[in-house]
């Protein structure tokens, strides 16, 4: 299920380096396992952005003690989005193991934001939509008229 030692060992090495496999090989196979169990990639951004508004907040106060409340409710409000269906169960004992971690200290916020950053970059397309189309009249979706 988890990637083998995962977060034991913290998100920095002996260094205070962010250590590699959180932002690259523990993303990755934290991504694939969410998906396979069911969490959609708007799901899992909802809660990133939430991750995002938090760490940015910080970033503007300087005081991890003002957004550690903030934190420490991501629980709670992972546990309410279980209860409805709208996330697996597996998504939340994410939030749970990286919360332990991101409430001890200001760069442990910084090290789950990057964490989940990279996550989210791994997780595959999972709303079943297929390809995405953006940008100039190149790029339209081929069976969708286009407006004149």
């Amino acid at each position: 299920m988890w990637p083998e030692r995962y977060l034991v060992d913290g998100y920095y090495d002996e260094k205070e380096y962010l250590r590699r496999e959180i932002i690259v090989e523990h993303a990755k196979q934290v991504a694939g396992m969410l998906a396979e169990r069911g969490l959609t990639s708007a799901s899992m951004r909802r809660f990133y952005s939430k991750v995002l508004g938090i760490t940015n907040k910080f970033r503007t106060l300087g005081n991890f003690d003002m957004v550690r409340p903030q934190i420490d409710k991501l629980e709670a409000d992972v546990a309410y989005a279980v209860k409805r269906g709208v996330v697996p169960p597996a998504f939340e004992a994410f939030i749970q193991k990286n919360v332990r971690l991101a409430t001890v200290s200001q760069k442990g916020l910084l090290g789950f934001f990057q964490h989940f950053q990279s996550v989210v970059a791994f997780s595959p397309n999972t709303e079943g939509g297929g390809q995405r189309f953006h940008g100039n009249s190149g790029n339209r979706r081929p069976d969708k008229p286009t407006r004149r």
